[in-house]
């Protein structure tokens, strides 16, 4: 049909009727506005809808082809192993009842005793979830919440609306906005309450809640992932790393061991058995998860049967720990490969996602942790890596970072980073060179056997779809996926810093940063290429490639750098986007776009979903973006723009208007600046440090000599329940101890 009212009339007609009417047409029909319109409820294949240019009228006319009747997919079959309370029960009964004498066996290697404890388990595990096969259809937001209720209010409201086209009485007219109003709040209602039902029925509300975010923001259509063989993943997975160490340059630079760290005299490592309540606290601070690994085997379950396990397994774990030797059993991983851009169909555009057994994720960390206090308490872990060591994040780093170029911006100096990016770092670590550092930091036999056992006769399987490949052997590198997997690799390079004698690095994990600084730019650009070639050697003659096209270089300076020829106006550094001044413009331009989308999937959501679901989406679709890296561009010039979409995310979850806003009373007064050490510039005032200690100086002096585990719920439940939404504001409050009572 053809309509000639306002879209925006027409759409609110719509609503008002229940009815899911899409518009057609798009293109001016009049001059150059779109004054007519087709408007249909019908979805159909090669549908076409245009305008026809007419002589006998100023408005052209419309056109709407309907193809043939979209048909719904069928449903594909799948095989589940659903996880039932009845599962639960019956495989804690069967572990339970297990004899466990074996274990104890010293005739009995601890391959073969290992092997046999997690067969049972695994077969406890098949036989208390039987598989079933599901039919898996595509989501499809069903309309059940529309219950007679609403229908009735439906029909009383088109009852009425005829009535005032007839009568035009200003009392018909009152009585039908009454209604209409109260049809949409009971539509909104009935819409949450259904979702909320169908969340608090499922067995997983987690997953379920997050399920149904996906289906309202069209993030479930299904097509991340094209049918491609799993076989051809796993072979392009498992001999990437080949091709890339065949495409490793010679080094100039043959390997040497100069440069590793010397321990300290009669300094050596080796594993201590550990007992029950260490095994058990590992298992209990595992992230909750039923991810399946290669068994069918989760997190889960594990911990909801650890108390039957525990005895068994700590034994086991003390076999391997003192023989050196990693169980064959747990040395397959389940891979998974996650889409990240480009054409779905070459291979190299997958990045793998590994999951290693369950057991092998107790055992690597009982390994791991007893590694790194070893390597921590001899202080022999270079002060530049901040990947997986406690009390250092990337955040760290990149504060690391702007400390340096602040400084050169005060003593008028160039600042260059040189931002090297790695090739299938991972997968490239050289067992036998990693075994020799290792030995070289005090490493005995039996711990070199272990991890030489761990790195060894490895195998993967890939899974797509919930089809399984075949099995092919892993040569070379350290797992990604595992635990102990990365603490290996920041082993292999904890020598680069202490090589890169004119440079300094910084290094999380394998991204690895090269800082030079000088007060001619010619003499830097020197620099940094000599530091560069002097890295590229070092990897090379360690086994790792440089990738030159991914490797990218920015120099920090307040002068205009445009004017150089290779020069970078911004580069992402872990997460967060670095210009040449530090202005942080281009973080502020990227975050908020990312949170103004954000923030309208949320309003999209709030229509639907409950509260308790709304804040759950606002954690991770805002607040995580908010939180990271804000220590850093938090006080920059533009940070108000990110603190003012915060206060729209505030709205939607408030259910307030678009200009509504939360109120809150304060004293204000000029506050009293502690003398901090003096820099000239106001960039330097807005930096992370200066403007750490403006802020700590403002708190009272009781609340600065806290422990800082109280310290921090200090002040967590102070900005609660304050609402600042600016530094400022919070500068110009008038603090007192009180406050934090």
């Amino acid at each position: 049909m053809c309509l000639f009212f306002s879209i925006k009339k027409l759409q609110l007609i719509y609503v008002d009727y229940g009815i899911h009417f899409r518009q057609k047409i798009f293109c001016p029909t009049r001059k150059k506005n779109c004054l007519d319109n087709i408007f249909s409820n019908i979805d159909t294949h090669g549908e076409y809808a245009g305008i026809i240019e007419t002589s006998f009228s100023d408005h052209d006319a419309q056109v709407f082809c309907t193809g043939p009747r979209q048909k719904r997919a069928e449903p594909t079959l799948r095989k589940v192993r659903p996880l039932t309370l009845e599962g639960y029960n019956l495989i804690h009964r069967l572990v339970s009842d297990q004899s466990w004498d074996f274990v104890d066996e010293d005739g009995l290697a601890v391959d073969e005793c290992f092997r046999r404890f997690h067969q049972i388990v695994v077969d406890s595990f098949l036989e208390s979830f039987p598989e079933k096969t599901v039919k898996v259809s595509s989501p499809v937001m069903r309309r059940g919440w529309f219950t007679q209720e609403l229908r009735d209010m439906r029909e009383n409201l088109i009852l009425l609306t005829a009535m005032y086209e007839r009568y035009r009485s200003s009392d018909l007219i009152a009585a039908r906005n009454q209604l209409r109003a109260r049809y949409r709040k009971a539509i909104k209602t009935a819409i949450i309450n259904y979702f909320d039902k169908i969340i608090n029925k499922s067995g997983n509300k987690s997953k379920t809640a997050w399920r149904l975010v996906g289906d309202h923001l069209g993030r479930n259509s299904g097509d991340g992932l094209v049918s491609v063989d799993p076989n051809r993943f796993n072979k392009h997975f498992s001999k990437y790393a080949e091709t890339v160490l065949e495409n490793v340059p010679p080094s100039r630079t043959p390997f040497h061991d100069s440069f590793l760290k010397e321990i300290p005299p009669r300094t050596h490592f080796s594993f201590k058995e550990v007992g029950h309540n260490i095994v058990r606290d590992i298992v209990a601070n595992m992230r909750n998860s039923r991810s399946a690994d290669f068994y069918g085997l989760s997190v889960d379950v594990v911990k909801k049967n650890i108390n039957p396990l525990i005895s068994p397994l700590t034994k086991l774990i003390n076999r391997c720990l003192t023989s050196g030797t990693f169980p064959a059993c747990l040395k397959i991983s389940k891979v998974i490969p996650v889409h990240k851009k480009g054409d779905k169909y070459d291979l190299n555009n997958y990045r793998p996602i590994s999951l290693v057994p369950i057991f092998s994720k107790i055992l690597e960390k009982v390994v791991s942790n007893q590694i790194v206090e070893f390597l921590e308490e001899n202080c022999l872990l270079t002060s530049c890596q901040y990947g997986f060591r406690k009390g250092k994040s990337t955040t760290d780093a990149i504060l690391q970072l702007i400390r340096g170029a602040m400084d050169c911006f005060e003593n008028k100096k160039y600042y260059q980073a040189s931002f090297i990016d790695l090739t299938k770092a991972f997968d490239c670590v050289t067992c036998d060179r990693l075994l020799y550092k290792l030995k070289r930091y005090g490493f005995d036999e039996a711990a070199l056997s272990l991890v030489r056992s761990f790195l060894s006769v490895r195998s993967q399987v890939v899974s797509v779809g919930g089809e399984l490949s075949g099995v092919e052997p892993i040569e070379t590198g350290v797992v990604q996926g595992s635990t102990l997997g990365p603490i290996l690799f920041i082993i292999d390079v904890n020598d680069f810093p202490d090589f890169m004698t004119d440079a300094e690095p910084i290094i999380f994990v394998d991204d690895t940063t090269l800082t030079n600084e000088s007060s001619d730019l010619h003499s830097l650009e020197d620099l940094s290429k000599a530091a560069l070639s002097r890295a590229s050697d070092w990897f090379a003659s360690n086994g790792l490639c440089v990738n030159e096209g991914k490797t990218q270089e920015l120099v920090f300076s307040l002068r205009d750098m445009s004017s150089l020829p290779t020069a970078n106006t911004s580069v992402k550094f872990l997460g967060v986007y670095l210009d040449a001044s530090l202005t942080w413009a281009v973080q502020i331009d990227s975050l908020a776009s990312r949170l103004s989308s954000n923030i309208f999937a949320l309003r999209v959501l709030s229509s639907s979903l409950s509260t308790g679901v709304l804040k759950t989406a606002y954690f991770a679709l805002v607040e995580t973006h908010l939180r990271y890296g804000v220590l850093v561009w938090g006080n920059c010039a533009q940070a108000g723009i990110i603190f003012g979409l915060q206060r729209r995310a505030m709205r939607v979850l408030g259910g307030l208007g678009y200009r509504d806003c939360y109120t809150h009373e304060h004293d204000t007064r000029n506050r009293l600046n502690i003398r901090k050490e003096y820099v000239r510039l106001s960039r330097s005032q807005r930096g992370p440090d200066f403007s750490a200690a403006t802020l700590f100086n403002k708190l009272p002096v009781g609340v600065r000599g806290l422990p800082t585990r109280i310290f921090k719920d200090k002040i967590k439940k102070f900005l609660l329940s304050h609402v600042l939404y600016s530094v400022d504001e919070f500068k110009g409050m008038r603090i007192s101890e009180t406050d934090f009572h």
